[in-house]
């Protein structure tokens, strides 16, 4: 059947209305933002970029890896803390934040570049946060999953402390840190605070310098820190209180700290071993080593603990039912104490009794050169006040080791050297 010309026309109107209003007219659905796979990598370049790619992985679900690639430097407000998780409540992530060469992320606003939920793993390599702008409670990391800083670094110049909320690089609580590589905190209030059954590694040169605090750890953290690891230059190198444990090998060490090397309380624990090292620290209470509070300490193998200085005790102040033991090749030297104590004091001022056990090793006393322990009043090795307990010897057939005396205090001015338990005199 063929069509007039009548028909035609009004067909071919009826076509061009259609095309009119297609072009006019946006009759498709409205399309959805995408959904990321699994290893895709955002590319990074500004602060636009950045926030692209945190809503994308937000938005793309549980059980995935991503990495953002960071190729320029770039400055950004932070964000607010503790429990506005960067990557929301999503589960089972690894987040890869990485860059060829060291790039600089400037922190613009008070506040943190990332905060790191339970079930989330963070690597982050080459990349430098810049914070000069925190004040009281900010951190530049937060971390309740698990954070690795391979080179790169954390630093601040403008943060500082109301009363104890702090400010500063890494605030862990019950997560995971690890430092490594070169990785670098400085100038932070507190490099890093950590709670609540945290665990921290520091390994590989990595270091924390120039701040109030190197390292405040609490309620039950764990700290390892190895091969030539450092902790330096801070007023206070690190505090480690209410059940937590320390241990320290492979060269790694705490040194030049101006106002306290390390202090060791609540029921917790510090091991030095290997070539470990406390080194030309100062103090009020042990330049060196400060142990309090039912603590205890070992020092093994070839540890050191040379020329630190202090009011009342040089290289260790011990007190308040501690422990302390000594083997092997550990040496203390070099050390300076005001009031009595150059290598050691111990005084037992409140309850529980103190026990120093000299296993094997070395303290240095008044008449060896360069590696004499010194002190302006009494006890250059050794000063004891009150009941602290001092033994030598193979552990269970130890003997006790009763130096001079003045009246309630007793003390050593000579060197006290034990090999295999066997005291030389």
């Amino acid at each position: 059947m063929f069509l007039n010309k009548q028909k035609i026309a009004i067909l071919g109107l009826y076509l061009v209305i259609i095309v009119i209003f297609t072009a006019c007219t946006d009759i498709t659905s409205p399309s959805k933002p995408p959904i990321f796979p699994d290893g895709h990598i955002f590319q990074v370049e500004n602060s636009s970029d950045w926030e692209d790619a945190i809503i994308g992985i937000n938005r793309s679900g549980n059980e995935k890896s991503y990495t953002i690639y960071i190729s320029s430097d770039f400055s950004i407000p932070g964000k607010s803390g503790w429990s506005s998780y960067t990557f929301n409540d999503l589960q089972d992530i690894k987040i890869n934040i990485i860059a060829e060469t060291e790039k600089t992320i400037t922190l613009t606003k008070a506040g943190c570049l990332l905060s790191i939920n339970e079930n989330q793993d963070v690597y982050m390599e080459n990349i430098n946060v810049c914070s000069d702008v925190n004040t009281n409670g900010h951190y530049s990391i937060y971390v309740k999953g698990s954070l690795e800083m391979k080179n790169g670094s954390l630093s601040s110049t403008t943060n500082y402390i109301v009363g104890f909320l702090g400010a500063g690089g890494v605030r862990v609580i019950n997560g995971n840190f690890l430092m490594s590589g070169n990785a670098t905190m400085i100038g932070n209030d507190f490099g890093i605070f950590t709670s609540g059954n945290a665990t921290i590694q520091i390994r590989d040169n990595a270091s924390i310098s120039g701040g109030t605090w190197g390292i405040y750890m609490e309620d039950s953290t764990t700290l390892d820190m190895y091969n030539n690891a450092s902790i330096f230059n801070n007023s206070r190198g690190l505090s480690a209180d209410l059940n937590s444990q320390v241990t320290m090998y492979d060269n790694s060490s705490f040194y030049e700290n101006i106002v306290q090397g390390v202090y060791i309380g609540r029921n917790s624990s510090f091991i030095m071993k290997d070539e470990s090292s406390v080194l030309r620290n100062t103090g009020w209470w042990g330049g060196g080593v400060h142990l309090g509070s039912g603590s205890n300490f070992t020092m093994q193998d070839n540890a050191i603990i040379s020329n630190n200085s202090g009011t009342a005790a040089g290289g260790i102040f011990i007190e308040r039912g501690c422990n302390f033991t000594m083997k092997d090749n550990a040496t203390i030297s070099g050390n300076y104490a005001e009031w009595g104590g150059g290598g050691i004091r111990a005084e037992n001022i409140s309850q529980g009794d103190t026990h120093i056990r000299i296993l094997g090793g070395v303290i240095y006393g008044n008449d060896e050169g360069h590696l004499s322990n010194t002190s302006a009043n009494s006890g250059a090795a050794l000063f004891r006040r009150m009941t602290a307990t001092i033994t030598y010897g193979p552990l269970g057939i130890e003997h006790q080791l009763l130096p001079h005396t003045d009246g309630h205090d007793d003390f050593s001015d000579n060197t006290i050297r034990v090999i295999n338990g066997v005291l030389f005199e």
